[in-house]
Protein backbone atom coordinates (compact mmCIF):
# COMPACT_ATOMS: atom_id res chain seq x y z
CA UNK A 1 0.00 0.00 0.00
CA UNK A 2 1.09 3.62 -1.46
CA UNK A 3 0.29 6.59 0.68
CA UNK A 4 1.39 9.58 -2.17
CA UNK A 5 3.68 9.12 -5.14
CA UNK A 6 6.60 7.23 -4.89
CA UNK A 7 9.78 9.05 -5.44
CA UNK A 8 13.18 8.77 -7.25
CA UNK A 9 16.20 9.37 -5.86
CA UNK A 10 19.81 9.43 -7.93
CA UNK A 11 21.85 11.27 -5.58
CA UNK A 12 25.98 10.64 -5.48
CA UNK A 13 27.54 9.13 -2.94
CA UNK A 14 29.68 11.62 -0.72
CA UNK A 15 33.96 10.83 -0.71
CA UNK A 16 33.30 8.89 2.85
CA UNK A 17 31.12 6.42 1.46
CA UNK A 18 33.81 5.39 -0.31
CA UNK A 19 34.13 3.09 2.76
CA UNK A 20 30.56 1.68 2.71
CA UNK A 21 30.68 -2.07 4.07
CA UNK A 22 28.33 -4.70 3.64
CA UNK A 23 28.66 -6.93 6.80
CA UNK A 24 25.58 -9.27 5.56
CA UNK A 25 25.30 -12.70 4.59
CA UNK A 26 23.80 -14.20 1.81
CA UNK A 27 20.12 -13.41 2.66
CA UNK A 28 20.42 -9.93 2.46
CA UNK A 29 22.35 -9.88 -0.49
CA UNK A 30 19.02 -12.28 -2.27
CA UNK A 31 17.20 -9.44 -0.59
CA UNK A 32 18.65 -6.02 -2.66
CA UNK A 33 16.51 -7.57 -5.32
CA UNK A 34 13.49 -8.12 -4.24
CA UNK A 35 12.55 -4.65 -3.80
CA UNK A 36 10.72 -5.08 -1.05
CA UNK A 37 9.74 -2.18 1.50
CA UNK A 38 12.22 -2.60 4.58
CA UNK A 39 12.83 -0.85 8.04
CA UNK A 40 16.32 0.27 8.85
CA UNK A 41 17.29 0.05 12.42
CA UNK A 42 20.11 2.08 13.47
CA UNK A 43 22.33 0.55 16.22
CA UNK A 44 24.24 3.51 17.01
CA UNK A 45 25.55 1.38 20.36
CA UNK A 46 25.28 -2.53 20.50
CA UNK A 47 24.08 -2.53 23.97
CA UNK A 48 21.20 -0.40 23.09
CA UNK A 49 20.05 -3.04 21.22
CA UNK A 50 17.71 -4.55 23.86
CA UNK A 51 15.41 -1.54 23.58
CA UNK A 52 15.50 -0.75 20.13
CA UNK A 53 15.20 -4.19 18.61
CA UNK A 54 12.17 -4.94 20.34
CA UNK A 55 9.97 -1.79 18.65
CA UNK A 56 11.50 -1.87 15.19
CA UNK A 57 10.51 -5.59 14.79
CA UNK A 58 7.17 -5.35 16.43
CA UNK A 59 6.12 -2.49 13.78
CA UNK A 60 7.94 -4.25 10.84
CA UNK A 61 6.23 -7.14 11.93
CA UNK A 62 2.90 -5.37 11.35
CA UNK A 63 3.19 -3.31 8.17
CA UNK A 64 4.84 -6.25 6.58
CA UNK A 65 8.91 -5.24 6.27
CA UNK A 66 11.68 -6.54 5.68
CA UNK A 67 14.36 -5.74 8.80
CA UNK A 68 17.71 -4.25 8.43
CA UNK A 69 20.04 -3.46 10.82
CA UNK A 70 22.49 -0.87 10.69
CA UNK A 71 25.61 -0.25 12.12
CA UNK A 72 27.52 3.23 11.42
CA UNK A 73 31.17 3.51 12.29
CA UNK A 74 32.11 7.49 12.36
CA UNK A 75 34.88 9.13 10.33
CA UNK A 76 36.14 12.22 11.25
CA UNK A 77 35.28 14.88 8.76
CA UNK A 78 38.68 15.74 7.83
CA UNK A 79 39.67 12.34 6.91
CA UNK A 80 39.38 11.69 3.33
CA UNK A 81 39.57 7.95 4.46
CA UNK A 82 40.74 6.13 7.52
CA UNK A 83 43.86 6.72 9.06
CA UNK A 84 45.32 3.55 10.19
CA UNK A 85 44.31 0.55 7.76
CA UNK A 86 45.40 -2.00 10.11
CA UNK A 87 43.39 -0.70 12.78
CA UNK A 88 40.73 0.42 10.65
CA UNK A 89 40.62 -3.76 9.18
CA UNK A 90 39.96 -4.68 12.82
CA UNK A 91 37.16 -2.46 14.06
CA UNK A 92 35.73 -3.41 10.30
CA UNK A 93 35.87 -7.31 11.17
CA UNK A 94 34.76 -6.94 14.68
CA UNK A 95 31.75 -4.11 14.02
CA UNK A 96 30.46 -7.49 11.14
CA UNK A 97 30.95 -10.26 13.62
CA UNK A 98 29.15 -8.31 16.08
CA UNK A 99 26.02 -7.76 14.02
CA UNK A 100 26.58 -11.47 12.20
CA UNK A 101 25.93 -12.60 15.97
CA UNK A 102 22.96 -10.11 16.23
CA UNK A 103 21.27 -11.22 13.62
CA UNK A 104 21.48 -14.99 13.95
CA UNK A 105 21.12 -14.67 17.57
CA UNK A 106 24.21 -15.94 18.70
CA UNK A 107 24.77 -12.71 20.77
CA UNK A 108 23.84 -13.11 24.01
CA UNK A 109 25.86 -11.63 26.51
CA UNK A 110 25.16 -7.80 27.37
CA UNK A 111 28.38 -7.04 26.23
CA UNK A 112 28.04 -8.22 23.04
CA UNK A 113 24.31 -6.40 22.69
CA UNK A 114 22.05 -9.08 23.55
CA UNK A 115 19.92 -11.03 21.06
CA UNK A 116 17.15 -9.97 18.96
CA UNK A 117 13.61 -10.76 20.31
CA UNK A 118 12.70 -13.82 19.09
CA UNK A 119 10.42 -13.69 15.92
CA UNK A 120 6.33 -13.16 16.07
CA UNK A 121 4.13 -15.99 15.87
CA UNK A 122 2.71 -17.04 12.88
CA UNK A 123 5.29 -14.78 10.66
CA UNK A 124 8.13 -15.04 8.55
CA UNK A 125 10.00 -11.77 9.39
CA UNK A 126 13.74 -11.27 7.07
CA UNK A 127 16.18 -9.84 8.67
CA UNK A 128 19.66 -8.50 7.41
CA UNK A 129 22.06 -6.32 8.31
CA UNK A 130 24.47 -4.23 6.84
CA UNK A 131 27.57 -2.38 8.24
CA UNK A 132 28.05 1.43 7.02
CA UNK A 133 30.92 4.20 7.85
CA UNK A 134 30.66 8.02 7.37
CA UNK A 135 28.39 10.42 8.75
CA UNK A 136 25.64 8.54 10.63
CA UNK A 137 23.18 11.09 9.30
CA UNK A 138 24.07 10.99 5.42
CA UNK A 139 25.14 7.69 5.63
CA UNK A 140 21.41 6.57 6.45
CA UNK A 141 19.48 8.30 4.78
CA UNK A 142 21.64 7.94 1.32
CA UNK A 143 21.19 3.94 1.87
CA UNK A 144 17.56 4.22 3.12
CA UNK A 145 17.12 5.93 -0.59
CA UNK A 146 18.99 3.51 -2.58
CA UNK A 147 17.08 0.23 -0.95
CA UNK A 148 13.28 0.59 -0.68
CA UNK A 149 13.67 2.14 3.26
CA UNK A 150 10.08 3.52 4.38
CA UNK A 151 10.61 3.67 7.81
CA UNK A 152 14.09 4.21 9.84
CA UNK A 153 14.41 3.31 13.24
CA UNK A 154 16.52 5.03 15.98
CA UNK A 155 16.94 5.67 19.36
CA UNK A 156 16.25 9.48 20.32
CA UNK A 157 19.41 10.68 22.02
CA UNK A 158 18.52 13.77 23.30
CA UNK A 159 20.28 17.16 22.33
CA UNK A 160 22.48 18.39 24.32
CA UNK A 161 20.17 21.00 25.34
CA UNK A 162 18.17 18.89 27.03
CA UNK A 163 14.85 17.19 25.50
CA UNK A 164 14.83 16.86 22.00
CA UNK A 165 16.59 15.50 18.90
CA UNK A 166 20.07 14.54 18.70
CA UNK A 167 21.74 15.58 15.69
CA UNK A 168 21.23 12.23 13.65
CA UNK A 169 17.71 11.75 14.62
CA UNK A 170 17.31 15.57 13.16
CA UNK A 171 19.29 15.02 10.10
CA UNK A 172 17.24 12.09 9.04
CA UNK A 173 14.34 14.38 9.97
CA UNK A 174 15.57 17.12 8.15
CA UNK A 175 16.13 14.76 5.27
CA UNK A 176 12.15 14.37 4.44
CA UNK A 177 12.45 11.26 3.01
CA UNK A 178 11.58 8.43 5.43
CA UNK A 179 9.45 7.37 8.11
CA UNK A 180 10.93 7.53 11.39
CA UNK A 181 10.30 5.23 14.66
CA UNK A 182 11.78 7.06 17.19
CA UNK A 183 12.88 5.48 20.38
CA UNK A 184 13.52 7.41 23.27
CA UNK A 185 16.40 7.01 25.06
CA UNK A 186 15.28 5.49 28.54
CA UNK A 187 12.81 2.97 26.60
CA UNK A 188 13.03 -0.21 28.38
CA UNK A 189 12.31 -2.38 24.98
CA UNK A 190 8.78 -3.80 25.68
CA UNK A 191 6.88 -3.25 22.25
CA UNK A 192 3.82 -4.87 24.00
CA UNK A 193 1.82 -2.14 22.64
CA UNK A 194 -1.49 -1.89 24.35
CA UNK A 195 -2.69 2.18 23.57
CA UNK A 196 -1.72 3.84 20.77
CA UNK A 197 -2.24 7.20 20.29
CA UNK A 198 -3.05 9.01 17.53
CA UNK A 199 -3.18 12.55 17.40
CA UNK A 200 -6.34 13.72 15.04
CA UNK A 201 -6.26 17.65 14.30
CA UNK A 202 -9.03 17.84 11.39
CA UNK A 203 -6.44 17.38 8.34
CA UNK A 204 -6.97 15.10 5.58
CA UNK A 205 -2.86 14.68 6.07
CA UNK A 206 -3.30 13.52 9.73
CA UNK A 207 -6.75 11.53 9.20
CA UNK A 208 -4.91 9.14 6.16
CA UNK A 209 -2.89 7.60 9.14
CA UNK A 210 -5.38 6.00 10.18
CA UNK A 211 -5.54 2.52 8.20
CA UNK A 212 -1.86 2.13 9.20
CA UNK A 213 -2.74 2.67 12.49
CA UNK A 214 -5.70 0.08 12.79
CA UNK A 215 -3.14 -2.44 11.48
CA UNK A 216 -0.87 -1.81 13.95
CA UNK A 217 -3.33 -1.55 16.44
CA UNK A 218 -4.48 -4.66 15.29
CA UNK A 219 -1.61 -6.74 14.97
CA UNK A 220 -0.94 -5.97 18.69
CA UNK A 221 -4.00 -6.15 20.37
CA UNK A 222 -4.10 -2.78 21.06
CA UNK A 223 -6.72 0.19 21.70
CA UNK A 224 -6.22 3.31 19.54
CA UNK A 225 -6.69 6.90 21.50
CA UNK A 226 -8.14 9.40 19.19
CA UNK A 227 -7.90 13.00 20.05
CA UNK A 228 -8.13 16.18 18.72
CA UNK A 229 -6.84 19.20 20.73
CA UNK A 230 -9.00 22.76 19.96
CA UNK A 231 -6.17 24.99 18.73
CA UNK A 232 -5.91 28.27 20.91
CA UNK A 233 -7.94 31.15 18.99
CA UNK A 234 -4.65 33.38 19.22
CA UNK A 235 -2.95 30.81 17.58
CA UNK A 236 -5.42 31.33 14.41
CA UNK A 237 -7.64 34.81 14.90
CA UNK A 238 -5.46 37.79 14.33
CA UNK A 239 -4.88 39.23 17.89
CA UNK A 240 -6.67 42.38 17.53
CA UNK A 241 -9.95 40.62 16.28
CA UNK A 242 -9.19 37.42 19.40
CA UNK A 243 -9.84 40.17 21.94
CA UNK A 244 -13.68 40.54 20.97
CA UNK A 245 -15.07 37.60 23.55
CA UNK A 246 -18.13 37.03 21.29
CA UNK A 247 -16.15 35.68 18.35
CA UNK A 248 -13.64 33.62 20.93
CA UNK A 249 -16.67 32.12 22.12
CA UNK A 250 -17.99 31.18 18.79
CA UNK A 251 -15.41 30.24 16.94
CA UNK A 252 -14.08 27.59 20.37
CA UNK A 253 -17.65 26.40 20.02
CA UNK A 254 -17.34 26.08 16.41
CA UNK A 255 -14.09 24.24 16.46
CA UNK A 256 -15.25 21.73 18.91
CA UNK A 257 -18.54 20.98 17.51
CA UNK A 258 -16.54 19.84 14.20
CA UNK A 259 -14.02 18.19 16.16
CA UNK A 260 -16.53 15.85 17.88
CA UNK A 261 -18.32 15.04 14.37
CA UNK A 262 -15.11 14.18 13.29
CA UNK A 263 -14.24 12.12 15.89
CA UNK A 264 -16.80 9.57 15.97
CA UNK A 265 -16.83 9.09 12.24
CA UNK A 266 -13.41 7.87 12.86
CA UNK A 267 -14.26 6.24 15.62
CA UNK A 268 -17.33 4.27 13.90
CA UNK A 269 -14.87 3.29 11.04
CA UNK A 270 -12.60 1.79 13.33
CA UNK A 271 -15.02 0.02 15.23
CA UNK A 272 -16.51 -1.53 12.26
CA UNK A 273 -12.56 -2.24 10.97
CA UNK A 274 -12.50 -4.60 14.73
CA UNK A 275 -10.36 -2.14 16.47
CA UNK A 276 -11.45 -1.54 19.74
CA UNK A 277 -10.92 2.67 19.81
CA UNK A 278 -11.33 5.58 22.62
CA UNK A 279 -11.81 9.29 21.66
CA UNK A 280 -10.87 12.63 23.15
CA UNK A 281 -11.41 16.06 22.53
CA UNK A 282 -9.70 18.29 24.60
CA UNK A 283 -8.83 22.43 25.05
CA UNK A 284 -8.49 24.69 23.61
CA UNK A 285 -4.53 24.62 24.39
CA UNK A 286 -1.53 24.49 23.26
CA UNK A 287 -1.64 20.91 21.17
CA UNK A 288 1.97 20.01 21.31
CA UNK A 289 2.33 20.42 25.23
CA UNK A 290 -1.23 19.11 25.94
CA UNK A 291 -0.36 15.62 23.72
CA UNK A 292 2.65 14.97 26.24
CA UNK A 293 0.60 15.42 28.85
CA UNK A 294 -2.77 13.00 27.38
CA UNK A 295 0.14 10.67 26.46
CA UNK A 296 1.66 11.00 30.30
CA UNK A 297 -2.20 10.64 31.48
CA UNK A 298 -3.16 7.75 29.42
CA UNK A 299 -0.08 5.73 30.04
CA UNK A 300 0.30 5.08 26.17
CA UNK A 301 2.85 2.99 24.90
CA UNK A 302 3.49 4.32 21.26
CA UNK A 303 2.48 7.50 19.50
CA UNK A 304 1.20 7.18 15.39
CA UNK A 305 1.13 10.60 14.01
CA UNK A 306 1.66 12.20 10.47
CA UNK A 307 4.59 13.93 9.87
CA UNK A 308 2.70 17.14 8.59
CA UNK A 309 -0.80 18.45 9.77
CA UNK A 310 -3.02 21.08 9.23
CA UNK A 311 -0.25 23.41 7.89
CA UNK A 312 0.85 20.98 5.38
CA UNK A 313 3.36 22.96 4.34
CA UNK A 314 5.68 21.28 1.43
CA UNK A 315 8.98 23.45 2.05
CA UNK A 316 9.24 21.79 5.89
CA UNK A 317 10.46 18.40 6.78
CA UNK A 318 7.64 18.05 9.37
CA UNK A 319 5.11 20.21 11.19
CA UNK A 320 5.85 22.19 15.04
CA UNK A 321 3.75 19.79 16.90
CA UNK A 322 5.03 16.47 15.46
CA UNK A 323 8.37 17.75 15.66
CA UNK A 324 7.87 19.02 19.56
CA UNK A 325 6.22 15.28 20.60
CA UNK A 326 8.98 13.08 18.76
CA UNK A 327 11.63 15.36 20.88
CA UNK A 328 9.63 14.86 24.26
CA UNK A 329 7.89 11.94 23.57
CA UNK A 330 8.42 9.09 27.35
CA UNK A 331 7.70 6.57 24.06
CA UNK A 332 8.16 5.33 21.02
CA UNK A 333 7.02 7.65 18.09
CA UNK A 334 6.02 6.53 14.67
CA UNK A 335 6.06 9.72 12.30
CA UNK A 336 4.29 8.64 9.19
CA UNK A 337 5.39 10.37 5.41
CA UNK A 338 3.27 10.84 2.72
CA UNK A 339 5.06 8.32 0.65
CA UNK A 340 5.37 5.75 3.27
CA UNK A 341 5.05 1.96 1.52
CA UNK A 342 3.73 -1.28 3.73
CA UNK A 343 3.05 -4.65 2.24
CA UNK A 344 -0.60 -4.79 3.46
CA UNK A 345 -1.29 -8.29 2.86
CA UNK A 346 -2.34 -11.16 5.15
CA UNK A 347 -2.05 -10.35 8.60
CA UNK A 348 0.35 -12.39 11.01
CA UNK A 349 -2.21 -13.89 13.50
CA UNK A 350 -0.11 -11.55 15.81
CA UNK A 351 2.95 -9.46 16.34
CA UNK A 352 2.73 -9.94 20.44
CA UNK A 353 5.81 -11.43 21.59
CA UNK A 354 5.07 -13.27 24.53
CA UNK A 355 8.92 -12.23 26.22
CA UNK A 356 11.22 -9.75 24.79
CA UNK A 357 14.42 -11.83 24.02
CA UNK A 358 15.70 -15.39 23.67
CA UNK A 359 17.46 -17.14 26.32
CA UNK A 360 19.97 -19.74 26.27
Amino acid sequence: MVFGNARVFSEAKSEQSRFTLSASDENYRRGQSTNEPRLLACIDDLDGVHSLAPHALAVACSLGLKVTFARVIELRRHFSSPADPITWHSRQCAERENLRKLVSGQSREPAEGGALPAPRSGTDQAIDSVLLAGNPGEELADWAKAHDTSVIAMHRRDSHNGPGLGATAQALMNDGNSSLLLVPPKSLGDARYRRILVPIDGSARAESIMPLARRIARTHRATLILVHVVPKVQEILQPRRSSHPGLVAEFEASCEEGARAKMETLRRRSVEDGVPVRVMTVGPADARTELCRIIRDQRADMVVMSSHGCTGLEDIPCGSVTDYVAGHSDIPVLIVRPNIECRFGPEPVSCVAPSAFRFP
